[in-house]
């Protein structure tokens, strides 16, 4: 036993093994506390999801290459085989194309000049032919009447004869022979039978003669290019005979056309003479002859002339040259500049024909905006040519084409009104209580007070009603009136005429603002128009409304090359404007100095007055002018704060005509101060409430989001992105702060992270590009220059190595779409320009491009649709045929977003959910670009071309926050 001695050696032994066997048996059965075992293995740990994945994407890869392969294998085989000369096989250089392009472009020049040849007809000017023979005439009789007179000059052959017959007692011969006339042709003395001189006298030959013309005899037959009454004289090139031309007649009281020529030269005033320099220069300009550039002859001969100016040098240049001078221009300049060249050159002096297509179109608003700006006078003149022109009243049109209530505006604002009565206020007091008084149908009915008074005022004193009402109805403008009360398009028309009555300088300036580009055919024919009008007074009244100058506007928002003709309309001062000159003095009248005024005092009065402190005003600041300034103070931060809240309501407004279809909407009930209580209470020390910061971003929109994000800087002091940053992660962290930012920022940022690895995001890049308008893209393009140092466009080309998707890309996104309807005899023809040989055309081709860059969604699709049924498949199977390497997903993917960008959207959002997961990137970016503008019409598109619901995706693939966050925004 321990702690005994044992008697025995062994038994000790033994104790101390069996005590041992003991403790190795505790320990073996003894369970330890720790989990020793192996961990367990995972599903997606052993699968290895990851490389499953890289090798799907390099299998599709190999997959696409041997499609490629095989597709070429299978052209090679079926066509004939072009290898070796005995095929006749025909080498092409690697320049064939540019080549073609070239010769393709002379051959067309060459046919223009062909037909411009054939067109034009030999010009003969008898009166040109006249004067030059005349002149001629002239210097000839000059030459013989200031020629030194030696006598009859002799031949040396001839004298030898007349001294030898002499000697031999022969009578001498005064009178040569024929044959000897050649050597008297430098003799003008000689006898010269054309100009009828007369024979020299053998006597008086060493005497100077004054040679004249004889005068004829009668009933002999006269030269028909001699001048004078029976007398011969020759003209002369001084003014004295110029005068005396005009005086002079022939015997039967009438000049003769080398008279008439003469005398029509003579009284060519200088407006003539100017228009036919203008009409030369127009001619220069057309053929591009000399070194002054087009744009300066424009100014000069178009710009700062009046319409009827330029209609005088037209029809000039016509008379002159017998050609059209429109299309002459246009064929010299180019496309750019055929908007400035209609605008500036078309016959549109009456509007007559405007008014007219308006009524046909159904643009109402144009119709008003005309009756509304046109004078009594012009009124009548139009009412004469519309009559003229259409065979019909325009009073009658207006009865036919239009209905109630437009029609009952159109002919009160037809009637016309004289504009010279003043507007008496007590008459207009009683126009606004009737109107304001006045229940339903106040703006639209035929008796109710607006009509009857727009039939009866003239446009001062309903500007002065419009006033008063405003004071009733307690600060409401009458414009938020008639939206709340009238249909839409009636509304519209109601508001220009609003608009035209308050001022035609700021009507005209919002338009410009509105319209501001070169390639607006509305901006460019009004800036036309109203250079001769009142374009100084619509320059300060946008100076006055958009605090900017308008032609620095101008220039930062169009680059294009018309760009000096049309600031050059916008400083024209149109006739009788000008600054008023001073009266000239009278001759021989005196001066009179400026008398100083009785109050003012000389410096020596001033110096000899003796200074009063007292008098001197207190620099003291009163109670009561502290506060008053403290109340302007006030009442500046009001005024300020009205005119960010109207300016956000205005943005709101813009923002809901582009929300067509969009899942998340502007609050109703919109408080941005308690949001942002709310959101610092969301995010603050006593943790974060999720449902919370959810609940306010996504049921606000864009525009009201980023006034909460202002408000909560400027109460707080603090960021509401970092503070969010710092309290979120994640998805969920992404997708919210993607909510904050505008639609600006956010695209330039996608565009910027797209261009990265442009040849897996090319979708992202498509997506912004396609769907975006001109203003947008003006946006985006001016914070991605200022975010990241550089243009869109030079990262598209560098990205894309220069290729031709990367230009197409480029020329999408610089171009401005068209926004025309539906033309479907121009689809069949374009469609049949796609389909060439049975082949589909490249997608470089200028077919293709033109389509993609200019034609609209609508016109895309007919096209294409037109093609289904030529070529018998769809345009995406035959770009696969093209061969485009690399390019073909991109050429598929852009042709699907034009032809129609919510198919587009609805085929990648299924792309998102795949069997490997979700793609959260181009989720969230869908989500958050489209929430706004159409994502209830791409889910309807999901949800039929592949049966699938949005929001049962989101419910099933993502979890969390994330997935309640998404499901707000889609409008679940």
């Amino acid at each position: 036993m321990p702690g005994f001695h044992a008697c025995n050696k062994l038994l000790q032994k033994y104790e101390e093994e069996k005590a041992y066997r003991i403790h190795k048996r505790k320990l073996a059965e003894s369970r330890t506390r720790l989990d020793t075992k192996s961990p367990k293995k995972y599903p997606h740990v052993i699968v290895r999801l990851k490389r499953i994945q890289q090798e799907e994407e390099r299998q599709a890869e190999v997959d696409h290459e041997n499609k490629v392969l095989l597709q070429k294998m299978t052209h090679i085989m079926k066509s004939r085989p072009e290898i070796d000369n005995w095929n006749e096989y025909e080498p092409k250089s690697l320049n064939y194309g540019s080549r073609e392009k070239m010769l393709r472009e002379i051959q067309m020049q060459n046919i223009g000049i062909a037909r411009r040849l054939d067109r034009a007809q030999p010009v003969y000017k008898n009166d040109d032919l006249e004067n030059e023979y005349q002149q001629k005439r002239y210097l000839q009789a000059l030459w013989a009447e200031n020629a030194k007179e030696f006598g009859q000059v002799t031949p040396r052959h001839l004298k030898y004869r007349q001294l030898k017959k002499q000697a031999e007692g022969e009578p001498e011969q005064e009178e040569y022979e024929p044959e000897d006339e050649p050597y008297h042709r430098n003799n003008m003395i000689a006898k010269n039978t054309t100009l009828g001189l007369p024979p020299i006298d053998n006597d008086k030959s060493n005497s100077k003669q004054n040679i004249r013309y004889m005068k004829e005899p009668a009933g002999s037959t006269s030269d028909p290019y001699k001048q004078g009454k029976g007398q011969d004289r020759l003209p002369r090139l001084d003014k004295k005979y110029n005068d005396d031309m005009r005086s002079e007649t022939t015997e039967g009281g009438k000049t003769s056309r080398s008279e008439r020529s003469s005398i029509q030269g003579d009284k060519k005033d200088p407006q003539q003479a100017q228009t036919d320099s203008d009409a030369k220069q127009l001619f220069n300009a057309s053929k591009l002859i000399g070194k002054v550039h087009p744009e300066d002859i424009l100014i000069r001969t178009c710009v700062r002339r009046n319409h009827k100016q330029r209609m005088k040098t037209k029809a000039r240049f016509e008379e002159l040259y017998e050609l059209e001078l429109i299309p002459e221009l246009k064929s010299g300049l180019g496309a750019s500049w055929f908007l400035l060249i209609d605008a500036l050159l078309d016959d549109h002096s009456s509007s007559a024909r405007t008014m007219h297509d308006a009524l046909e179109e159904g643009n109402y608003c144009s119709a008003v905006e005309i009756l509304c700006l046109t004078t009594p006078q012009s009124l009548a003149n139009m009412n004469d040519l519309y009559n003229k022109d259409y065979a019909v009243s325009l009073e009658s049109d207006i009865n036919d084409k239009t209905e109630a209530p437009e029609r009952t505006l159109l002919l009160a604002l037809h009637k016309g009104r004289d504009e010279s009565v003043k507007a008496v206020e007590k008459e207009a007091e009683k126009d606004a209580d009737a109107l304001y008084e006045s229940g339903d149908g106040r703006w639209s009915s035929d008796t109710g007070p607006f009509i009857k008074m727009v039939c009866a005022r003239n446009f001062a004193h309903i500007r002065v009603v419009f006033n008063l009402y405003r004071v009733l109805t307690g600060g409401k403008d009458v414009i938020d009136d008639i939206k709340n009360e009238c249909s839409r398009q009636y509304a519209d028309c109601l508001v220009t005429m609003v608009n035209c009555v308050r001022g035609a300088d700021t009507y005209f300036a919002d338009k410009i603002f509105k319209n501001m580009s070169a390639k607006d055919g509305d901006f460019v024919n009004m800036l036309v128009e109203r250079s001769e009008v009142d374009m100084p007074a619509i320059k300060r009244a946008y100076k006055k409304k958009y605090d900017a100058e308008l032609v620095d506007d101008l220039q930062h928002k169009c680059n294009h090359p018309t760009i000096n003709v049309l600031i050059e309309l916008i400083n024209k001062i149109p006739q009788g404007q000008g600054k008023k000159s001073k009266p000239p003095v009278p001759v021989g009248a005196v001066k009179r100095p400026a008398r100083r005024p009785s109050n003012t005092q000389t410096k020596e009065q001033e110096a000899s007055t003796p200074r009063n402190p007292l008098a001197a005003p207190s620099q003291r600041v009163t109670a009561e002018v502290v506060s008053q300034r403290q109340g302007q103070e006030i009442a500046r931060e009001k005024e300020r704060e009205a005119r960010e809240r109207e300016k956000g309501q205005k943005k709101e407004k813009e923002m809901m005509k582009k929300n067509v279809s969009g899942t998340v909407k502007p609050s109703k009930s919109f408080h941005p101060d308690d949001d942002c209580d709310k959101l610092h209470d969301a995010v603050g020390k006593y943790g974060t409430d999720e449902t919370q910061i959810t609940e306010i971003l996504t049921q606000r929109c864009n525009v009201q989001r980023q006034q909460i994000k202002k408000l909560y800087n400027s109460k707080f002091k603090q960021d509401l992105q970092k503070d969010l940053e710092g309290v979120l992660q994640g998805d969920y962290e992404e997708i919210l702060l993607s909510l904050l930012q505008t639609p600006a920022v956010y695209d330039a940022r996608s565009i910027h992270e797209a261009l990265d690895g442009m040849g897996s995001r090319d979708s992202t890049l498509i997506g912004i590009i396609v769907t975006r308008d001109k203003q947008e893209k003006t946006a985006i393009g001016d914070h991605y220059r200022k975010a990241y140092k550089t243009d869109v466009e030079s990262d598209i080309k560098k990205e894309g190595s220069d290729s031709d998707f990367a230009n197409l890309l480029v020329a999408i996104w610089s171009d401005e779409r068209d926004a025309t309807t539906v033309n479907q005899t121009r689809a069949q023809q374009e469609a049949k320009m796609l389909l060439r040989n049975g082949k589909a055309v490249h997608p470089t081709d200028e077919t293709f491009v033109n389509l993609m860059v200019k034609s609209s969604h609508a016109q895309v699709k007919a096209t294409f649709q037109e093609y289904d049924k030529l070529a018998g498949q769809d345009i995406y199977a035959g770009l696969i045929t093209a061969g485009l390497g690399d390019d073909e997903d991109g050429y598929i993917s852009l042709a699907m977003a034009v032809q129609d960008p919510h198919d587009f959207y609805a085929e990648k959002l299924n792309s998102c959910f795949s069997s490997m997961g979700v793609n959260d990137n181009m989720l969230i970016r869908m989500t958050v670009s489209r929430s706004e503008r159409d994502l209830g019409e791409i889910k309807s598109r999901l949800q039929d071309k592949y049966k699938k619901s949005l929001s049962q995706l989101i419910r099933t693939e993502c979890k969390g926050d994330y997935k309640q966050l998404l499901l707000e925004i889609v409008g679940e």
